[in-house]
């Protein structure tokens, strides 16, 4: 499913940045013929007249590099990520930050089929940030009996470090292009990134309260995930979003 979920995704991301990220359109799937997608476990074999320019995947030739990296250290935790880079010429990449689940006691971002997600968005010409975070509930459970409070807790947590890496990445040196940072996670990483673009920092208590001025987020993908209060949603702070919840979708 992998390689359908890129799929899906490379094509939410080309159309985010074709539309400029914030423009509206009425249908975006008007003139979009829907076929039946079987599960692939690897790769999706384009017809031949389309291999190019479909996903303008890089050569296996070219330079390639993943760096493990310390985006900040809070207490007794050193928070790390590892950057993919495939694209060693481009002077401006699109950022896609990812954000593995566990339900905010476990998890990492070293499970292998993450790391060949990650791998896969680098060769489609992105900068590719995979974090760890702080795990709030490690030792207990996301489970029902987990007060609401400590849950809230466990999503303010996540996103404080998710906003400390892009605090890194605006502060960095690599070729990115601030106007094109999209951020993805799956389950409870998929609920750090569904709250990120949206929670007011500063009543929310976040770390890094302010980042530059006119920094947003230009999309998200969210796998499983699911937001505490949806009207804070507004006209003025909404993204694209491209959302996945179980395997029933006819897509």
């Amino acid at each position: 499913m992998r390689a359908v979920h890129s799929l899906y995704f490379a094509w939410f991301f080309s159309f985010t940045m074709s539309c400029g990220g914030s423009k509206q359109v009425s249908d975006p799937f008007e003139n979009v013929t829907m076929v039946e997608v079987q599960e692939v476990t690897e790769s999706i074999d384009f017809p031949e007249e389309n291999k190019d320019s479909a996903m303008d995947l890089h050569s296996d030739n070219n330079f390639w590099e993943i760096q493990t990296l310390d985006y900040a250290i809070k207490g007794s935790d050193t928070l790390a990520m590892d950057v993919y880079r495939y694209d060693q010429m481009n002077p401006s990449l699109p950022v896609l930050f990812f954000v593995h689940g566990g339900g905010f006691y476990t998890g990492t971002r070293k499970e292998n089929n993450i790391e060949a997600f990650c791998k896969d968005f680098a060769k489609r010409g992105y900068i590719v940030c995979n974090i760890d975070y702080r795990l709030y509930l490690k030792g207990q459970s996301f489970h029902c009996n987990q007060p609401s409070p400590e849950k809230i807790n466990a999503f303010r947590t996540a996103v404080s470090d998710l906003r400390s890496a892009t605090k890194w990445l605006l502060e960095s040196d690599l070729p990115y292009d601030k106007n094109r940072v999209f951020v993805s996670g799956s389950s409870a990483g998929a609920e750090a990134i569904l709250h990120a673009p949206y929670w007011d920092a500063k009543a929310m208590n976040l770390d890094e309260p302010e980042l530059f001025h006119d920094f947003r987020y230009a999309g998200l993908c969210a796998f499983a995930g699911a937001m505490v209060d949806t009207t804070l949603i507004t006209p003025k702070n909404t993204i694209p979003m491209l959302l996945f919840h179980g395997t029933c979708d006819p897509l």
